[in-house]
């Protein structure tokens, strides 16, 4: 994960999260929620790698980009956590609780396959956690409207 080339793997990752934003994105511009969900899944999606680095070790002997993070502790996770769904409360009121919903299923399974993987997290998979989530949530908002 240090080695700086992303691979094939990592270009068909970055090409696949960019379409499904793009086709979640253009979905929620023909309903005119564009804005507030992209806000939510903005606030949620960033308070991922706070909580999953108080909920787990740092997986590397020494220092990385993601050791800084992992001392910040439970108390940094909470505030974290309760600054982005406020934010989702603010901006999407009715659809908040079920866009963070799937922003904590997705982390929750994130955090279980790091734990398994690497018995941590590093830089690398606090930025896929970012991602990861921000997409759950683009998609779950699509879902949202798309059941109503």
């Amino acid at each position: 994960m240090r080695d700086h080339a992303i691979g094939s793997y990592g270009a068909v990752a970055i090409a696949l999260s960019l379409l499904i934003k793009a086709t979640a994105l253009a979905a929620l511009l023909d309903d005119e929620h564009v804005i507030p969900v992209m806000v939510a899944a903005g606030a949620l999606s960033r308070a991922a790698p706070v909580v999953l680095a108080a909920w787990l070790p740092y997986a590397r002997v020494g220092s990385g980009t993601g050791s800084s993070l992992t001392r910040g502790g439970h108390g940094r996770a909470a505030l974290a956590a309760g600054l982005a769904l406020a934010i989702a409360c603010v901006v999407s009121a009715a659809d908040a609780a079920i866009l963070a919903a799937c922003a904590a299923s997705f982390l929750l399974l994130l955090g279980l396959g790091f734990r398994r993987w690497l018995a941590g997290v590093t830089g690398d998979t606090l930025g896929a956690a970012i991602e990861v989530v921000e997409l759950a949530v683009l998609v779950g908002a699509v879902a949202l409207i798309d059941a109503g």
